[in-house]
């Protein structure tokens, strides 16, 4: 028994009907994946991308603050400490909006997990910062003093030993013994020596300030001895009050220099220690920015990527649905053709 007209039409209906349930299933899927594409292109623009820029700020004036940093602490130039405390300002302005954005997007857990680290290495580097400039301030105040000290001490040595000569000069042109010459010589070339030992100091003072080596000021104390000898054995010597008075100028600023050397020393030590906690206190902030920045770029890359195969699989079921839509409609308009042409053709007959 062939089936009536009617239910071939209730059968090519009831197709129709599940063709367009499937593209409407289709198309909803379609625009409920683009709405939620959508969403997270907004989070992407609006949280993840700031702060990828917010860390990428803040890493950059945290390098700049340190190259300052470390040249300050290696020329002691006032210019280069002004600069690195500009960039670490410009670093803590970053630093509050950083704070700001969390607050506005508390789903950015690791942004949230890692600012209090970054607030904790920033203040260990701007206590090493202050360390430093406390250290090179000290250091300058050693250096002027032991800059003022040396003139004086150059001033009277030239002076004892100039006197020294005069004095010989003239006891020759008086044709006074061979052991008062001889012992004239002596003092003068003891003042000499005096002269030649503190010059070698001062050279190695320049040198271990220029190279940084505390070390080398270490070898400094054999010449201070030397030259601590050499005026006892002379005071006993002269005879002269000027002379005398010369000795205990000479006397007096070594003995300073002396400890200006040995401070100097220590100062040049403690230098060394801030320096190393210093750059590791600023290693320590630069992984923590960095692994900020590495979470943002991973983060864009998943929702890029998330992106990316949503809409490609909501595309092909979109494009799958029309296709079969379209094939379905076409076979239905055929049935239906046929459909009709057979009922013409029956009531014809």
């Amino acid at each position: 028994m062939k089936p009536s007209s009617k239910a071939k039409g209730q059968r090519t209906t009831l197709g129709l009907c599940i063709l367009l349930l499937l593209f409407s299933g289709a198309g909803a899927y379609t625009v409920f994946t683009i709405l939620n594409e959508a969403k997270k292109a907004a989070f992407l623009a609006d949280a993840i991308v700031p702060q990828a820029e917010l860390s990428g700020s803040m890493l950059s004036a945290l390098n700049k603050a340190q190259l300052a940093n470390r040249t300050y602490a290696t020329t002691l130039q006032q210019s280069y400490k002004e600069q690195g405390l500009n960039h670490l300002k410009t670093f803590d302005e970053y630093l509050a909006k950083a704070v700001d954005h969390s607050a506005v997007h508390p789903n950015l857990t690791v942004l949230k997990e890692i600012l209090p680290n970054i607030k904790k290495a920033r203040e260990d580097y701007g206590a090493q910062v202050r360390a430093t400039d406390d250290n090179l301030i000290r250091r300058n105040q050693i250096i002027d003093q032991l800059n003022t000290n040396a003139p004086i001490t150059l001033t009277a040595l030239n002076n004892l030993t100039a006197d020294q000569d005069r004095k010989m000069r003239k006891e020759i042109s008086a044709g006074l013994a061979a052991e008062r010459l001889e012992e004239r010589r002596q003092k003068a070339l003891m003042a000499n020596e005096l002269l030649v030992k503190i010059n070698s100091i001062r050279e190695i003072s320049y040198k271990s300030q220029s190279q940084l080596k505390p070390e080398l000021l270490g070898t400094t104390a054999p010449l201070f001895n030397e030259m601590d000898l050499i005026m006892q054995k002379l005071r006993p010597m002269l005879r002269d009050p000027v002379n005398l008075q010369q000795l205990d100028v000479v006397a007096q600023k070594i003995a300073l220099y002396k400890e200006g050397v040995v401070e100097l020393a220590q100062n040049l030590t403690a230098s060394q220690a801030i320096n190393q906690s210093r750059v590791a206190a600023g290693v320590e902030l630069d992984s923590l920015l960095n692994r900020l920045d590495e979470k943002a770029s991973e983060r864009t890359f998943q929702y890029s990527n998330s992106s990316r195969s949503g809409l490609s699989l909501a595309a092909k079921l979109l494009i799958g649905a029309l296709v079969i839509l379209i094939c379905g409609g076409l076979a239905a308009t055929y049935f239906i053709i046929r459909s009709v042409n057979q009922s013409l053709k029956d009531k014809a007959v």
